[in-house]
């Protein structure tokens, strides 16, 4: 949503709900109003982000926002009276086996995850962050982040 609200892919024309009960695929329905270079925040807008998988969706859909908004004090998709603070949760491998057990499970499960046919036949699946790091890696080739990486760099 923050990604299609950002010019990005855009929603599904389902992906989220209006204050009055509408579905709508724009993220204005949870973020409110916002120029191109605002912040969003669900704390301007009235919608909500639907649950993906229909009535099956909505108990993981559910865990996602206490989890992702409620504890992290990021905020939900509503309702939201402030903005969010920070929050770690840390978690020991060590407790529910060895760390190489951990390691051991987690990259079978993520090899087993890629290796699935990709919906669309093209490029292969992708774990959260490919994408993003694909992107990177393109506009540092071609210099779309130089500036910015030199303001950063001046700043320190």
């Amino acid at each position: 949503m923050r990604v299609a609200s950002f010019g990005g892919k855009p929603l599904p024309a389902d992906a989220l709900v209006t204050g009055d009960g509408t579905y709508t695929g724009d993220p204005h329905a949870v973020y409110g109003g916002y120029g191109p270079y605002e912040a969003r925040s669900p704390t301007r807008g009235t919608g909500a982000i639907r649950a993906f998988g229909e009535h099956k969706g909505s108990g993981p859909a559910l865990m996602r926002e206490l989890l992702g908004g409620a504890l992290t004090g990021g905020g939900c998709s509503g309702p939201v009276t402030e903005e969010g603070r920070g929050c770690s949760i840390h978690l020991s491998p060590a407790h529910s086996g060895t760390r190489a057990e951990f390691e051991s499970a987690g990259c079978a499960y993520l090899d087993w995850v890629l290796s699935a046919r990709p919906v669309d036949g093209d490029g292969p699946v992708l774990a959260p962050g490919d994408a993003e790091a694909r992107t990177r890696a393109v506009r540092l080739t071609e210099g779309v982040f130089a500036i910015v990486l030199l303001v950063r760099a001046r700043r320190g």
